[in-house]
Order: structure tokens, then C-alpha cells, then sequence
């Protein structure tokens, strides 16, 4: 079908590079080792490894010292990009030697499939970070997407492809995840904007040109249901005039279908 060098991934979190094997093996739990094998072993080069990054829910980062809410070292070490030393960079050249080591080369591809910051906080943040106010805010978000439309992705904390998480905020299992451009799909205007930004003016107002548009859509759905109905009647009638004319039908069947023609007509 032309599909032969369509690549093919499955999508981990960084967890998975920490284990007795070379990626996470847990007899009961997650085989992800034995998969990884057995799908490079399938795919060949055609098999991308992708991870989700988020140095946000890093359960290393600590509070200042001697503070108990203030977290400026590990903001300004997390919003770092361009060396290889940085978070994000770093676990991409552990995901490119643990992939060499698996597969036996140095050739296979990495993909960032998701990585962002969350603004504000994330009721799933379970670390010190949650106590650190400047962690969630709108600053550290502008600050950590800043560096990403930064980041050169050169050298081995390089990836083939990255993809930014998320344009809007969205609801996964019934939790709210802040980490969007956007807030949800009906604000005029990013999280991000400068200070003297002033959204536009829709024209027409959103709320009257929604209201038409669910009239316009009942309307239509009416208008396509009387539609489907007078087509029945009219078939039905038509097999049974057909039927009539071969002498099919009983009396009683004859005066249904006189009935129909006259409900025709009218």
C-alpha cells in the first residue's frame, strides 16, 4: 500500500530509561525492554524511539535553600536548552545511547513526542515544586516555551523531531491539564501576550454567531429528516402499485396502497 517507510513509534514516558535493563523491564508491570527488542527487531530503522520529556514533574528539582515557596535555582536550571547538560538535551542523548546499546547502532531515531510547562499548576504536581508559586506561573510558561523556539537541537542531546504539548488546555481522564498556549477553545487570546496587547473585536459577537449556527443546524437536520420520511412514503407506494399491477396483493393491501396514493397526492 506505500506504507513500507512510514515510520512507526510507540510513545513512553522518560521513565522507562531507568532499570536493571536497558529501558525499564518489570515482569507483571511493563516489558517495555522486550518490546523495544522485539519491535526494532520487526521495524528495523523504520522504528522510532519517542518519549514524553516534562522537566516540570522532575522529582529531583528542590526548594531554595532555607525556604519553604521559593525554587529560583531549579526554575532557571529547568529553562535551560542549549547545552548539553540541560534537561530535556540530556535525556535525549540517555534515550540515543540506551537505544545504541539495544539495538547494537548508533543510527536509530529519537523523537521528543511531547514536552511543556504548565500554567497554572497542575493538580497532578506531586512534587516540592507544588509548594513553589513561581514554578506554575505564566512567566516560568513563557520562559520554558521561549527556550523550546530556541532550542538549535544540535549535537547527541539532539532529536530527529520535537513536539511542543500543547496548543490548548484539555481534560484527560477527567483532569484538567494546564499546559496550553491557549486556555480552552474559547479565549480570544493566548496565555502569552506582550503587555499592551489588545485582542480584536469579533465581528459578528461569538455568542450570536453561535446561536445561529445551532439554529441554522437544527433547521437543517429537520429539513433532512421530513426529507428522508417523504422518500420512504414514496417508495413504499411505488413497490406497491408495482406489486398491485402483478395482482400480488391481498384486498386489504389494495386499500393501503389506495390510502398512500391519495396521502401522496395530498
Amino acid at each position: 500500500m506505500g506504507l513500507g517507510s512510514v515510520p512507526v513509534t510507540s510513545v513512553f514516558t522518560g521513565n522507562v530509561m531507568y532499570g536493571s535493563a536497558v529501558f525499564q523491564e518489570m515482569a507483571g508491570k511493563a516489558l517495555v525492554n522486550s518490546f523495544l527488542a522485539n519491535a526494532t527487531k520487526t521495524y528495523g530503522a523504520r522504528f522510532v524511539f519517542t518519549f514524553n520529556l516534562y522537566p516540570y514533574f522532575d522529582p529531583n528539582w528542590k526548594l531554595d535553600s532555607g525556604s519553604d515557596d521559593q525554587c529560583k535555582a531549579s526554575l532557571d536550571s529547568a529553562m535551560c536548552w542549549n547545552s548539553p547538560s540541560c534537561t530535556v538535551p540530556s535525556n535525549v542523548a540517555m534515550a540515543r545511547r540506551k537505544a545504541a546499546q539495544l539495538t547494537g547502532n548508533g543510527g536509530s531515531k529519537i523523537w521528543v513526542g511531547e514536552t511543556g510547562w504548565s500554567s497554572p499548576k497542575a493538580t497532578t504536581l506531586t512534587t516540592s515544586m507544588a509548594q513553589c508559586p513561581a514554578w506554575s506561573s505564566s512567566n516560568a510558561l513563557r520562559r520554558f516555551y521561549d527556550g523550546f523556539l530556541q532550542w538549535n537541537m544540535a549535537g547527541e542531546g539532539a532529536p530527529d523531531h520535537a513536539f511542543y504539548f500543547a496548543a490548548r488546555d484539555s481534560l484527560n481522564f477527567g483532569i484538567v491539564e494546564h499546559f496550553g498556549l491557549i486556555g480552552d477553545c474559547m479565549d480570544q487570546a493566548c496565555k502569552l501576550v506582550s503587555a499592551n496587547y489588545t485582542v480584536p473585536p469579533l465581528e459578528p459577537p461569538a455568542g450570536r454567531h453561535m446561536a445561529w449556527m445551532s439554529i441554522g443546524c437544527v433547521a437543517a437536520g429537520a429539513l433532512s429528516l421530513v426529507t428522508l420520511v417523504a422518500a420512504y412514503i414514496a417508495a413504499r407506494a411505488r413497490q406497491r402499485r408495482q406489486a398491485k399491477a402483478r395482482g400480488w396483493l391481498t384486498a386489504q393491501e389494495q386499500d393501503s396502497v389506495a390510502m398512500s396514493e391519495s396521502s401522496t397526492a395530498a
